[in-house]
């Protein structure tokens, strides 16, 4: 959200509490735009989006303009917090805590670079 917004010095939110603003939302095929509208629709609430974006850099740009909070990977946010003016509040939901797998044959049939690439994403 925005440095300024007045949630933003909040370390943790639920998130029916910020149902009551605008968001920057990612496209509708996305994962995390089907979460997001399915976690309101079980509050009793809609999600307002203003706009939906495909790209994380337009959307940190749309949310530091003021047009709206973003549901972003944590990973993401970070990179645009200074350079954007955004603050991180984290959302206080079960929901909002993802596994990410990644399913290969055998690691020891792996090439050499997949192995990299397991091992980088392992650590």
């Amino acid at each position: 959200m925005p440095a300024e917004h007045p949630l933003a010095a909040r370390k943790s939110i639920r998130f029916e509490e910020v149902l009551d603003h605008e968001f920057v939302g990612p496209h509708l095929e996305s994962s995390v735009h089907a979460l997001l509208t399915r976690e309101a629709e079980a509050l009793g609430k809609p999600l307002k989006l203003r706009v939906r974006i495909s790209s994380f850099d337009c959307m940190c740009r749309l949310v530091s303009a003021g047009m709206g909070l973003a549901v972003l990977p944590r990973s993401v946010a970070r990179q645009y917090l200074r350079s954007h003016r955004l603050r991180m509040v984290t959302p206080d939901e079960p929901w909002a805590r993802r596994s990410l797998l990644m399913v290969f044959r055998k690691y020891d049939a792996a090439s050499p670079t997949l192995r990299t690439l397991i091992d980088h994403l392992c650590r």
